[in-house]
């Protein structure tokens, strides 16, 4: 840890990382939702549901599911919530990468372009995101809960 710039660098890197996911988020225009309120919200678990405007409750958890596989086929794993909190969570902890937070927001900027009603669309999705390309100053590792294969 101190090689790689000590307690600062990796604080810092998970306030990047949860800021990232935190815009996708609260951008999302409520597809995603995260019921933290945002002055408790952790830069290391994020746990947050997906909730398309207009449709059934019911259809809560079948998107979840599909999230959740779609998520895999890509690498990224243990992604789904704890059983006393379902739905998705984010667990960053200090081997995550930002590459991996970066695979995540693709997956669901095109997540929810596939699911949400028509009249969201990419253009509105992509303007909310910004780009975020970050130095080689960040570090990764295998047995990160949250991993991404690159």
């Amino acid at each position: 840890m101190i090689e790689n710039g000590g307690l600062g660098t990796y604080e810092k890197l998970a306030e990047q990382r949860s800021k990232m996911i935190y815009e996708m988020i609260d951008g999302s225009n409520g597809f995603y939702t995260n019921s933290i309120d945002k002055n408790f919200r952790s830069t290391i678990n994020i746990p947050f549901r997906i909730n398309p405007a207009g449709e059934d409750s019911t259809t809560y958890t079948t998107l979840e599911k599909k999230f959740l596989e779609a998520a895999a086929d890509l690498g990224l794993l243990q992604l789904k919530g704890h059983s006393s909190n379902p739905g998705i969570r984010v667990s960053m902890y200090n081997a995550m990468d930002v590459e991996g937070v970066e695979k995540l927001i693709d997956l669901m900027i095109s997540f929810q372009a596939e699911h949400e009603s028509p009249k969201v669309t990419m253009k509105k999705i992509s303007k909310r995101m910004p780009d975020y390309k970050m130095s080689n100053e960040l570090v990764t590792h295998e047995s990160a809960s949250f991993s991404a294969s690159h």
